[in-house]
C-alpha cells in the first residue's frame, strides 16, 4: 500500500506540487516505518524539498537516504548530485563540488541541460526544474557535451542497449553532420528531421517530426523496427531517396545513432546522424518550434 503513497508523491512533485509529494512521503513513512524502501522516500522527499528552494532540508533527507543505503550505484549519483545542488545554493561551494564529483565518478555523462521536466505540463514543475539547473550551473556542473569530441571509440553499425555512453564519430552505413552543415542543410535541401524527444522540453529543430523512442537499441528485426517501418512508409511512402536527418540528444547518447542506423537498414540512402543532436542545437541558440510526439 505504501508504495502507491510513494508514486502518487512523485507524480504530485511532477504536475508541480512537491509540497504534497512530501506530506505523502511522511505518511508513507508513518505506515511502514520498517519498509526497504526508506531510502528511496528520503530521496524523493530530499529532491521535493531542493525544488521548493528548502536547501537545508534536502540536505538532510538526501543524506538520511544515503545513511540508510550507502552503497554505491546510479541511484546514489542521483542523491550525490542533488546535494550539490543544495549545497551550491546554501553558499557552500567546496562541499557543491565534491558531492559533483562523487557523482561524476558514478555517472559521467550528465550535463546541466540534460534535466528535463518529464514531460510535465506544469509551469509551476518547469520552473522549478530550471531553478535545479541553475543551482548545478553554481555547482559546477558542465552545460553541456561536446559535440566535436573524439572519443577514439571504432565505428560499428550495431545497436546500442546502453542509452548514455561515449559514441563514435561515424556510424556504419549513415554520415554524421555537424551544427553548421546542418543549418546550411536544412536551408538548401529540406530534409525529413526526426528527434528522438530524449529529454524534451517541447521544442525541437524547426519541422522536426517526433518519434518518442525510436532510437532505443534491440535489433534489426524487433517490434520497434517493425513499427519504424511502417511510420516510415506512411511520411514517404515509396521514396527511399529523401534524405533524412536523425536526432537524438548530445554526443554521449546513442538515441540518435540508433536510429540513423534503424533507417539506413530499412532502406534510407540518404540518412545523416546529427552527433550534437538537440543539445548543441540548443547551445547555439538556434532557432526552435514547438514539436509534439507522433503516434507511430
Amino acid at each position: 500500500m505504501t508504495g502507491v503513497y510513494n508514486e502518487l508523491a512523485v507524480c504530485k512533485t511532477r504536475t508541480g506540487h512537491a509540497e504534497e509529494e512530501i506530506a505523502l512521503q511522511e505518511k508513507a513513512d508513518q505506515l511502514n516505518p520498517r519498509s526497504p524502501w526508506r531510502f528511496s522516500r528520503y530521496r524523493h522527499t530530499g529532491f521535493a524539498y531542493l525544488l521548493l528552494g528548502k536547501d537545508e532540508e534536502a540536505i538532510k533527507y538526501l543524506q538520511r537516504s544515503l545513511a540508510i543505503k550507502p552503497e554505491v550505484d546510479l541511484g546514489s549519483q542521483w542523491n550525490y548530485r542533488s546535494l550539490a545542488a543544495a549545497f551550491a545554493r546554501s553558499g557552500r561551494l567546496t562541499e557543491a563540488k565534491l558531492w559533483l564529483s562523487k557523482a561524476d565518478r558514478l555517472w559521467p555523462f550528465d550535463t546541466v541541460r540534460g534535466q528535463w521536466p518529464h514531460d510535465s505540463a506544469s509551469s509551476v514543475y518547469r520552473d522549478q526544474i530550471r531553478g535545479f539547473q541553475a543551482a548545478l550551473r553554481l555547482a559546477g556542473e558542465r552545460e553541456h557535451a561536446d559535440e566535436y569530441a573524439d572519443f577514439a571509440v571504432p565505428p560499428d553499425g550495431d545497436l546500442h542497449k546502453e542509452f548514455a555512453g561515449l559514441t563514435p564519430m561515424h556510424a556504419t552505413g549513415v554520415r554524421t553532420i555537424r551544427t553548421p552543415d546542418l543549418v546550411r542543410f536544412l536551408a538548401d535541401t529540406k530534409p525529413l528531421v526526426i528527434d528522438t524527444m530524449t529529454y524534451s522540453w517541447g521544442l525541437s529543430i524547426p519541422s522536426a517530426i517526433g518519434l518518442r523512442h525510436s532510437g532505443v537499441g534491440g535489433n534489426f528485426s524487433d517490434a520497434v523496427q517493425t513499427r519504424l517501418h511502417d511510420k516510415m512508409r506512411a511520411l514517404l511512402g515509396d521514396d527511399r531517396a529523401r534524405p533524412i536527418v536523425a536526432v537524438g540528444w548530445n554526443s554521449e547518447r546513442f538515441d540518435g545513432r540508433n536510429l540513423a542506423l534503424r533507417l539506413a537498414v530499412l532502406g534510407y540512402t540518404e540518412v545523416y546522424w546529427y552527433r550534437g543532436g538537440r543539445e548543441a542545437w540548443e547551445v547555439s541558440a538556434l532557432p526552435e518550434s514547438e514539436i509534439v510526439a507522433t503516434d507511430w
